[in-house]
């Protein structure tokens, strides 16, 4: 859910922001949800809604399946998963970025979101580089060193302009 938030929140304090880098992730338009986005992705195995709690889960093998099929310790980091609320998926992003430079760095062997949605959603932004990693969801475990340094190449551009 970070892209909707690091949007919202640089629509709200542009000011705060050198740069955005969407990792794998939802880029909403204003007042667009994270909700709205996903059902335009490809179904998640294993999701169980309880609208009783408000939140969402997942069963570990389905969020190994899905964030951590290719992370060393995908096991491990599956078992950390836990329910996340539903509510601030459903908030309509707040706003407009718009003098802030954003990159994207999109993973190729997504499961969580579809690499085709995730091409759609920079393009529709207006975000003119992105990067690609040939890899999953979780690109800082999976791809450590290869996303440190898009990273890194990122904040040189951004800290000469």
């Amino acid at each position: 859910m970070g892209g909707g938030i690091i949007t919202s929140v640089a629509a709200l304090v542009p000011d705060a922001f050198a740069a955005m880098i969407y990792v794998a992730a939802f880029v909403p338009q204003p007042g667009e949800s994270i909700l709205s986005l996903a059902k335009q992705n490809q179904p998640l195995e294993g999701v169980r809604l309880n609208l009783l709690r408000g939140h969402v889960s997942m069963r570990p093998e389905a969020a190994r399946n899905t964030f951590f099929h290719d992370c060393p310790s995908a096991d491990h980091w599956a078992s950390q998963i836990q329910p996340q609320p539903i509510r601030p998926t459903m908030k309509p992003t707040t706003g407009a970025v718009t003098n802030t430079p954003r990159y994207y760095v999109q993973c190729l062997r997504d499961r969580a979101i579809s690499p085709e949605l995730q091409e759609r959603m920079a393009m529709r932004a207006g975000i003119e580089q992105v990067h690609t990693l040939d890899c999953g969801h979780s690109p800082f475990l999976a791809r450590t060193e290869q996303l440190a340094a898009i990273i890194a190449e990122i904040r040189e551009v951004v800290q000469s302009a």
